[in-house]
């Protein structure tokens, strides 16, 4: 918890700094909906919380660069509304760095703003804290790599020009967690993101 709270306090410093220098910023805010490859268990059904600060850079009249401070849960669990529902729940909570190109489209002139964007991505996670009781892993957590590298893609439907809602694919590039005892080798972490943004 005290994590989160640092977390919290850093993003809205830095986005009063970049606010401050004239970068465009959004704050964000939603929900995970994640499940790991190798577990034996399918569908995305590990929800989670997400969140964080987003800059962009614009390099073109279309195309913006930027980086990301984000807080994500990540994970897995049993079927919703198989009972019982506490079981086989693994929660990974990261710290992550994504770096996007972001492409914008749809010109609104009452507003001045673009109705769609469009980005993609890679992104680095920090894994700071793993809690499971799936008993193929629970008793290793010890060896969960805390370095996540993957990529991610996603689009962004802008209400008006201040709030934009997002929905992001992500998934790990390498396996993160290796055992014999997976039929896969290892976990690969794949997740979909629902969010609410808004432009500083």
């Amino acid at each position: 918890m005290k994590s989160i709270v640092s977390f919290i306090c850093c993003i809205v410093i830095n986005a009063s700094i970049i606010y401050a220098q004239g970068f465009s910023a959004q704050v964000f805010g939603g929900l995970s909906t994640a499940q790991l490859q190798g577990d034996n268990l399918a569908g995305f059904d590990k929800f989670g919380l997400h969140g964080g600060i987003q800059v962009l850079y614009q390099l073109r009249e279309k195309l913006d660069v930027g980086v990301e401070m984000t807080y994500n849960e990540k994970g897995s669990r049993e079927r919703l509304f198989r009972a019982p529902l506490d079981k086989n729940v693994t929660t990974l909570k990261y710290f992550e760095l994504p770096i996007i190109a972001n492409i914008k489209d749809w010109y609104i002139e009452e507003g001045d703003y673009y109705r769609m964007q469009g980005h993609i991505g890679v992104s680095y996670g920090y894994l700071f804290d793993a809690q499971s009781d799936n008993e193929l892993f629970s008793n290793s957590l010890e060896n969960f790599s805390q370095s996540d590298v993957g990529f991610l893609c996603g689009a962004t439907f802008m209400v008006n020009a201040k709030l934009g809602v997002t929905a992001r694919y992500q998934r790990s590039f390498t396996q993160f967690f290796k055992s014999e005892e997976l039929i896969t080798g290892g976990l690969l972490s794949y997740s979909w993101v629902i969010r609410l943004g808004y432009f500083l």
